[in-house]
C-alpha cells in the first residue's frame, strides 16, 4: 500500500515538473514572437516618440479641392492729354475801360512813372534830413514841394523848375523851403515813350525840427495825363 502512493506521488511530482516547463516554454515562445514583430529597442523607440514631438506640426490641408482662380484682366490706364484743352475766353466787356487800349496804356504809363518817383524821393532822404538838420531848426509843419521835369531834345529828361506850394505849406522859414526844393534837382526820370513832361509834389513833415515823413502826394503827365478810375474798373488783362 505504501508503495502505490509513494509511486503516485512520484508520478503527480514529474507530471507537475513537466507542466510547469511546458508554461516556461510557451511564455519564451510569446516573448520571442512580441520582439520578433518589433525588433527596435525601447530606448530607440521613445528616442523616435520624442523627436516627433519636437518638429513643428505641419498644417493639416483641407480635404475639398478649390478650382484655380483665373486672372482679372486689367483695364488701359488712361494718361493725361498732352496738350490741356485750350481755355474758352470770355468776351472783353465793352463798358470796362481797361478794354480800352488807351486808357490801359495811359494806366501803365501811370504806374511806371509812381514807381520811378517814390524811388527818387526816396533816394532824396539824406539830402531834405540834411536841409532840416542846419536850417530847420525847431520848425513844425508841413513844406509841399513841386518840381517839373520835361523831355529835352537831346532824348532825355531834365528838371526844369522846383517851386514852393504855397496852399499846401504850412512852414514860414524861407531859407529852408529854398532849401528842401533844391532836393528836387537830384531827381532823375526815365520818361516812357509818348510822355513829355512830368509834375509832381512830395510834402516833408516837420515836428520840432525833426523830420516825421516824406511822401509823394500828387503827380501827373502830358499829354493825356493821368486816366481816372471809373468805380468798377478792374485790374489790367492785358499783357
Amino acid at each position: 500500500m505504501n508503495g502505490v502512493l509513494r509511486s503516485f506521488v512520484i508520478i503527480c511530482g514529474a507530471l507537475a515538473v513537466l507542466a510547469a516547463a511546458f508554461f516556461l516554454w510557451r511564455m519564451t515562445r510569446d516573448m520571442g514572437t512580441v520582439e520578433a514583430a518589433d525588433p527596435k529597442p525601447k530606448a530607440v523607440a521613445e528616442t523616435k516618440a520624442a523627436d516627433e514631438s519636437a518638429r513643428p506640426a505641419t498644417p493639416q490641408r483641407d480635404g475639398k479641392i478649390v478650382a484655380p482662380v483665373a486672372p482679372q484682366a486689367r483695364s488701359p490706364q488712361r494718361t493725361a492729354p498732352s496738350a490741356s484743352a485750350p481755355a474758352i475766353e470770355k468776351p472783353l466787356d465793352p463798358n470796362d475801360p481797361m478794354n480800352d487800349p488807351a486808357f490801359y496804356a495811359a494806366r501803365m504809363t501811370e504806374r511806371e512813372l509812381k514807381r520811378q518817383l517814390v524811388k527818387q524821393l526816396d533816394a532824396i532822404d539824406g539830402p531834405v534830413s540834411e536841409c532840416v538838420a542846419k536850417r530847420g531848426g525847431r520848425s513844425s509843419g508841413a513844406a509841399a514841394l513841386t518840381l517839373k521835369v520835361e523831355r529835352v531834345k537831346a532824348g532825355g529828361a531834365s528838371v526844369v523848375n522846383v517851386a514852393v506850394e504855397p496852399v499846401d505849406t504850412t512852414v514860414k522859414d524861407k531859407p529852408l523851403l529854398d532849401c528842401l526844393a533844391a532836393t528836387g534837382k537830384k531827381i532823375v526820370l526815365d520818361l516812357p515813350d509818348g510822355v513829355d513832361e512830368v509834375t509832381a509834389t512830395h510834402q516833408v513833415n516837420l515836428d520840432g525840427g525833426a523830420v516825421t515823413g516824406h511822401d509823394l502826394t500828387a503827380y501827373d503827365f502830358k499829354p493825356g495825363g493821368r486816366p481816372v478810375d471809373p468805380p468798377s474798373a478792374s485790374e489790367p488783362r492785358r499783357p
